[in-house]
């Protein structure tokens, strides 16, 4: 049997799924064609799809948006433009702008245009790949 989307048509109605500050997905995509604005943790989570997210915590398969501000990421892969966050780890991260507060950890690799601690004890590492920063061409992101 096929699972079911998540699909709320606004944060009012995503709000509404929240329990005790978390939305658990129960391995459901979170399907959005919003910017989730929620003061909980995504948890359990398939896959996300949407244009921005701000929330408190992710633990999910894949994020695929443009921007991405949280205070910590657990995901299987990350593509979108910009990431704001206190901490990552997953497995693959592809994105414009990294910026993180103390850790940024991929499995694989970290593919970026610029990525920056805001921290001056940090940690920033790709186990198992490398840490790749693309030229930019022109004023082209």
């Amino acid at each position: 049997m096929k699972k079911m989307d998540l699909r709320p048509k606004d944060n009012e109605e995503l709000r509404k799924l929240v329990r005790n500050g978390v939305l658990n997905c129960e391995d459901k995509n979170l399907i959005c064609d919003f910017n989730i604005d929620i003061e909980a943790s995504i948890v359990n989570c398939g896959n996300i799809k949407c244009e921005d997210i701000k929330c408190w915590d992710i633990n999910c398969k894949d994020i695929n948006c443009h921007d991405i501000d949280s205070c910590d990421i657990n995901s299987n892969n990350i593509k979108c433009h910009d990431i704001n966050c206190d901490d990552i780890i997953c497995y693959d991260i592809k994105c414009h702008n990294l910026s993180y507060h103390a850790i940024c950890i991929a499995y694989q690799n970290i593919t970026c245009n610029n990525i920056k601690a805001r921290r001056k004890k940090h940690i920033q590492k790709a186990i198992d790949g490398k840490i790749k920063i693309r030229k930019r061409k022109g004023n082209r992101e």
